[in-house]
C-alpha cells in the first residue's frame, strides 16, 4: 500500500480509490467520507487534502494540521493569464463552466468563450449589469433574461429552456447555483408598485428544476436581513453569503439563521460591496466599489486583509 500511495501522489482519483479498496485503512470517519466521494475527473488536489485533514487518529495527542498551515494566503493577487473577450464592451460578471470554457456578460450580451478566447456561443437576452448568470455543477448555465425569467443553457447542445417565469412584483436580481446541493439560490427584490424602487428583498432556494424549497428574509423578531442586496454566493460550509449596499456582507447558515454581517475592516472605512465569492479555505472575498479593492474575510466574518489587484492592471475589480 505504501508503494502504491507513493506512485499515485499526483493522481488524486486513483489515490483515493486505493484507500477505498484497502481493508487495512480502518479510520471510520475517513472511510465514510471516501464512500461519499463521486469519483470523476473534476476531483482536485484540494479535495484530497480536505479529506486527509479530516482523519482523526484515536488516542493521538498531536495537534491536527489545519488548512491554514498547508496554504499561505497572499495579500497580492498573482496574474495567471489575460483573456481578451470579444463581443462585449466590459465585463460585469463571469462564470466558469468547465476547465476550458467561460461565460462573460455585459449590459447586452452573454458570450461563451474557451481559453483560446474563441467565441463558442452568444446570447443577447440576458438581464443587464449584474450577477445574472451562474454555472451548475455539471457545466450548464443558469441565467436571468430581460423579462426576469430564469433560463438554463444546456452544455450538450446549447439549447435553452425556461425554468421559472417571473411572478410580479418579486423579481430575481441575481443568482447562484449551489455546488453542494445543486439547488438554485435566487436573490429576489420586490418592486414598489409601478415605481422602480425596490423596497424589500429575500433569498429563495429552489430545486434545479424550479420548485420552491425555502425563503430567507428576516432575522429573529422580524428584522429584515437585506435592504439593497447586490450579489449572492454560497460557502463550502453551506452558509449563504450576500453583498448588500446598506448592510455590507450578510451571512446566514443553510437553514436561514442569521450568523453575522461584515461592514468593513477595523479602521471603519465605508464598505460598498458588489461582486462576492468564496475560496477553497472558506474565506469570503468581496469587491468594494468605494475603494475598488477586494476585502478578504474568514468564514466567521473576521477581517484578514485587502487583496491588491491594481499592480496587475485590475483597477476596478
Amino acid at each position: 500500500m505504501e508503494n502504491s500511495c507513493g506512485l499515485l501522489m499526483n493522481r488524486p482519483v486513483q489515490f483515493l480509490l486505493v484507500f477505498k479498496k484497502h481493508s487495512l485503512f480502518k479510520f471510520k470517519s475517513f472511510s465514510e467520507k471516501i464512500k461519499e466521494v463521486s469519483f470523476s475527473d473534476k476531483i482536485s488536489r484540494g479535495d484530497v487534502i480536505g479529506l486527509l485533514l479530516d482523519i482523526k487518529v484515536p488516542g493521538s495527542k498531536k495537534r491536527q494540521i489545519g488548512n491554514e498551515q498547508l496554504f499561505k494566503l497572499s495579500e497580492t493577487a498573482v496574474l495567471r493569464k489575460i483573456f481578451p473577450v470579444k463581443g462585449i464592451s466590459r465585463g460585469y460578471h463571469i462564470s466558469c463552466l468547465s476547465s476550458n470554457q467561460l461565460c462573460v456578460s455585459d449590459n447586452n450580451s452573454l458570450v461563451f468563450i474557451n481559453f483560446k478566447c474563441e467565441i463558442l456561443h452568444q446570447l443577447s437576452d440576458i438581464e443587464s449589469g449584474r450577477q445574472a448568470h451562474a454555472a451548475t455543477k455539471i457545466g450548464d448555465l443558469i441565467y436571468i433574461d430581460k423579462f426576469y425569467n430564469i433560463k438554463k443553457v444546456y452544455s450538450t447542445d446549447n439549447t435553452v429552456s425556461t425554468l421559472l417565469k417571473t411572478s410580479e412584483p418579486w423579481r430575481p436580481w441575481c443568482l447562484h447555483s449551489s455546488l453542494l446541493t445543486e439547488d438554485l439560490l435566487l436573490l429576489m427584490r420586490k418592486r414598489n408598485e409601478d415605481v422602480c424602487d425596490y423596497t424589500k428583498a429575500k433569498v429563495t432556494r429552489m430545486t434545479s428544476t424550479g420548485d420552491h424549497i425555502q425563503t430567507i428574509q428576516y432575522q429573529s423578531k422580524g428584522k429584515k436581513l437585506y435592504s439593497r442586496p447586490v450579489c449572492i454566493t454560497e460557502n463550502s460550509n453551506g452558509d449563504i453569503v450576500v453583498s448588500d449596499y446598506d448592510y455590507g456582507v450578510v451571512v446566514t447558515d443553510k437553514g436561514g439563521q442569521y450568523r453575522f454581517s461584515y461592514t468593513g475592516p477595523p479602521s471603519g472605512s465605508r464598505l460598498l460591496p458588489q461582486g462576492i465569492c468564496t475560496d477553497s479555505l472558506s474565506n469570503i472575498l468581496v469587491s468594494d466599489r468605494h475603494t475598488f479593492q477586494i476585502h478578504l474575510i474568514d468564514k466567521d466574518g473576521n477581517y484578514c486583509f485587502l487583496l491588491q489587484t491594481s499592480k496587475q492592471g485590475v483597477e476596478t475589480p
